[in-house]
């Protein structure tokens, strides 16, 4: 039988109300589950109880070492509504003389224990109440053993063993650090509550583990349903509380996700790292796009992924159990309080703290010293862990900031007073080790003359034109040499990228005005330079300064991008259904392109009915220019600017 899918067993010990007698306060009780998956709870029951050398218990009948039991391998699972404790038994016996084992003879099978879990409702200690045992043979049959040694032994066995506990303090005490800070202040008095009242309830022997109800009693009003509040701009304090919300729960995603690096990996499991990623940054760039904010976003977004992510992290981190079983179990305890808060309603006003996902991500990693910084660096192990190469060559020029001045000692008669005093304080400071912000401090080494190969100004549009396509064209060769793609597409994919930097930027990678070039940016703000790459969903990726300076590695970029989503997304779903047309590639690319996985769905479905997206239109037209290779048309967006 499978195991409960996860929110099924969560719903199932969601809530339970209940009245209080004559009382005249009316209570209800929030459960919390505590699960020990089986792998967890034999490790804590190895160490408890399986301490010689080599991770036995042993037995001796005498002084000598020639009548023993020995004990070894427990395994715990579920037979009907008990436990089954399962541990490998070798009985030895012999008679000692002159300090060797003479007539001696051995038997290797198991002892099975059928036991109900019970746990102190003071000490939380968990501990096995003996319902009835067996023996079997190596071959799982049922046995008799007659040695005297173990009718000897028997009793101090069963003894044993009905006397390990094992202390889960540690994983309660951590859930109750965990909730508190994801209140706000004005919800303290029931964090107070669920913290304070907090007791154990019933054990469930479940088929991957027992699970065990943490209750807390609450006052009702705090789960009546309430009308759903509308939403409303935020505030800029709010804006900023909500962005970094977003970059604290973004940076315990990629953490998460790097714990799972040095496990071997299925290639769908590595799909569905890589898909959850990206989706969730992409559903943040278009919730900044929205004028107003859902607060509870973030919240939102790490119950959906909790639920996709909780079967590959509980697989691995199984067979793992000895490193720390007590840590682990405290993780998913914490990960599954959220999705219980969650189900409660808004009263409950919770908040995915920084201070509660930086103490699940030290539960889990090790590296002690991890932080949940918002780092803009590439880093070579998420490229791995996402399935891509080595972090792409930089060669070209980088500045720091978006804008630099190209010609500073020219004088400009048509810049305003403000922008003639910047120049003037650029001269000024031209010198100094510390130069103002604005000034786009570059680089060691780096010129910004070498930016005017690629301004449109000065230069025939033809001639910059190809210059551009060229540097396109070699990126996306480049990457193919590279790609598990299969032949059959690479001319679809090379087109595909021509026409995505045509839609995305009509060839440009900067703007320039008054002496000044600046990165070409989207509308929104979120992306950059040629391929528009947007720089919150591959942050850790892709260098960002090169990104935003670097012609030709931003090309590179956006050829890997196409190059992922045609062979890790497209190829896959297209197997399945075999009715798309390698015609229709292009724009099923160019969808995903903007908008992340899941528009790989929605682009066919909206293709089906008829009803494409503007986007998705204005791309066709300028994928059916690239084809008919009528370039001329390149007037229209890059003969104006």
């Amino acid at each position: 039988m499978k195991s409960l899918p996860f929110m099924k067993s969560i719903v199932m010990f969601l809530l339970v109300f209940f009245l209080h007698g004559t009382c005249r306060s009316e209570t209800a009780k929030v459960v919390f589950p505590l699960t020990i998956d089986y792998p967890f709870l034999q490790s804590l029951f190895h160490q408890a109880a399986y301490r010689e050398p080599g991770g036995v218990a042993i037995f001796r009948g005498d002084d000598s070492d020639c009548n023993k039991v020995i004990l070894s391998e427990p395994r715990f699972s579920k037979q009907d509504d008990v436990l089954r404790f399962e541990t490998r038994l070798e009985i030895f016996s012999g008679i000692p003389i002159f300090g060797a084992c003479r007539f001696s003879s051995s038997w290797n099978g198991y002892l099975i224990l059928y036991e109900r879990p019970e746990i102190d409702p003071n000490t939380y200690r968990l501990s096995f109440v003996l319902e009835n045992s067996a023996i079997e043979d190596e071959n799982h049959m049922p046995a008799e053993v007659m040695e005297t040694i173990w009718d000897l032994v028997r009793p101090s066995v069963l003894a044993y063993l009905s006397q390990v506990r094992i202390d889960l303090l540690p994983p309660v005490e951590e859930l109750k650090s965990f909730l508190q800070p994801q209140f706000p202040q004005s919800s303290r008095e029931l964090a107070r509550q669920l913290v304070d009242t907090l007791a154990s309830g019933d054990v469930h022997v479940n088929e991957s583990g027992l699970q065990f109800e943490l209750v807390s009693t609450i006052d009702r009003k705090y789960i009546e349903k309430q009308e759903e509040q509308p939403l409303t701009p935020l505030s800029v304090q709010e804006m900023d509380t909500f962005i970094s919300m977003w970059e604290n729960w973004d940076s315990f995603m990629v953490a998460l996700l790097m714990s799972m690096l040095d496990h071997p990996l299925t290639e769908e499991e590595r799909f569905t790292l890589q898909s959850t990623l990206l989706e969730t940054r992409y559903l943040f760039v278009q919730e900044l796009m929205n004028e107003q904010h859902d607060k509870d976003f973030v919240r939102e977004q790490f119950i959906e992924v909790w639920q996709k992510l909780a079967p590959i992290f509980k697989k691995y981190f199984r067979q793992k159990p000895s490193d720390n079983p007590i840590r682990y179990i405290s993780f998913f305890a914490a990960a599954d309080a959220l999705s219980v808060l969650d189900q409660l309603g808004p009263a409950f006003n919770i908040d995915i703290s920084r201070a509660g996902l930086n103490r699940m991500i030290k539960l889990v990693s090790a590296n002690p010293s991890i932080t949940l910084a918002y780092k803009l660096e590439v880093d070579p192990d998420l490229r791995k862990l996402l399935g891509m190469s080595d972090p792409l060559p930089t060669h070209g020029v980088a500045f720091e900031g978006d804008e630099v001045i190209l010609d500073p000692d020219l004088p400009d008669t048509e810049t305003s007073s403000v922008d003639r005093l910047r120049q003037l304080l650029l001269l000024v400071f031209e010198n100094l080790e510390a130069k103002p912000a604005f000034a786009g401090d570059k680089k060691q080494g780096a010129d910004p003359g070498k930016l005017k190969e690629w301004l449109i100004s000065g230069q025939p549009m033809d001639v910059y034109l190809e210059k551009v396509k060229e540097v396109v064209r070699a990126a996306a060769i480049d990457n193919l040499k590279k790609s598990k793609m299969p032949s059959a597409y690479h001319d679809v994919y090379k087109l595909s990228v021509m026409s995505t930097t045509w839609q995305e930027s009509c060839f440009r990678q900067f703007k320039e005005r008054k002496g000044k070039v600046s990165v070409l940016r989207s509308y929104n703000n979120t992306s950059i330079g040629l391929m528009q790459i947007n720089e919150r969903v591959w942050r850790g990726v892709y260098d960002l300064q090169h990104l935003s300076w670097d012609v030709r590695y931003n090309a590179k970029a956006g050829c890997e991008i196409l190059d992922q989503y045609l062979v890790r997304y497209a190829l896959p779903k297209m197997k399945k259904n075999t009715g798309i047309k390698i015609e229709l590639v292009p724009q099923i690319l160019y969808a995903m392109y903007n908008g992340g996985p899941r528009e790989f769905t929605k682009f066919i479905q909206r293709n089906s009915k008829g009803s494409l997206y503007q986007s998705d239109k204005l791309f066709l037209e300028k994928h059916q220019w690239v084809m008919n290779e009528d370039w001329q048309k390149i007037q229209k967006c890059l003969g104006s600017r």
